[in-house]
């Protein structure tokens, strides 16, 4: 069993603040990006197509960036030596020096189920929608549009074309993982569960869950597949 951290203190309400401001300018950068593959749809043969290409590369990168501060900003306050990080802009980073401090720190797909109990309960997806290795490729394959490479690439025209259903692929992806997505904590004992866009409010919303029993969040051993509360 689980139930829902209510009322939360100042830190918690603090750090959930944080993390759906950052989410929220996620789920923006996702619907640019869908408007401006739109664009290019319906007007294929443009010859400034490219400003739309490079447009997209572009925030498909920075919503990594995004939820790697995200991430970040939930392991702040803590007891994890976090510090050295706050001044870091690489998400490849970011993602490899917390997955050291908790491997269980990455966001993962998250569904609802209610019960005839009138219990919400939240279970955890096994297999990751999309996983922290996965992220990174995406993060490295925007690289290649966003620098302008070696002359000798130019030369040769090594520099590969746009990609753009590709780059639609990825923001699917994303948008599918946080939908609706958990981070574990396990150094506070808690679990977020974050809403990308809570349905009614049209924003991104984030509740606590603290578990207890064969579900407790704890060290190691927050691994774990459904989290319930009343």
């Amino acid at each position: 069993m689980s139930e829902a951290v209510n009322p939360v203190n100042a830190d918690l309400e603090h750090l959930g603040a944080v993390y759906c401001g950052i989410m929220n300018t996620v789920a923006d950068r996702l619907d640019s990006i869908t408007e401006a593959l739109a664009e290019v749809e319906a007007n294929p043969d443009h010859p400034n197509n490219w400003r739309n290409a490079e447009f997209c590369y572009l925030q498909v990168r920075k919503c990594v960036e995004y939820i790697a501060l995200a991430i970040l900003a939930a392991h702040r306050a803590n007891d994890y030596e976090c510090e050295k990080l706050e001044n870091q802009y690489k998400a490849d980073v970011i993602f490899s020096d917390l997955g050291k401090l908790n491997p269980h720190g990455f966001p993962t797909s998250t569904q609802i189920k209610f019960g005839d109990d009138e219990n919400v309960n939240f279970h955890i997806v096994q297999d990751p929608i999309l996983s922290k290795r996965r992220m990174k490729r995406i993060y490295d394959g925007c690289a290649v549009h966003l620098h302008s490479g070696k002359l000798s690439d130019i030369i040769d025209q090594a520099i590969p074309p746009y990609d753009l259903n590709r780059v639609s692929a990825w923001g699917v992806e994303l948008a599918t993982l946080l939908e609706r997505h958990n981070v574990m904590l396990p150094h506070m004992g808690l679990v977020m569960i974050v809403w990308l866009r809570e349905p009614n409010s049209g924003v991104s919303k984030v509740i606590f869950v603290q578990a207890d029993g064969p579900f407790k969040i704890e060290g190691d051993a927050a691994i774990y597949n459904d989290v319930n509360y009343q």
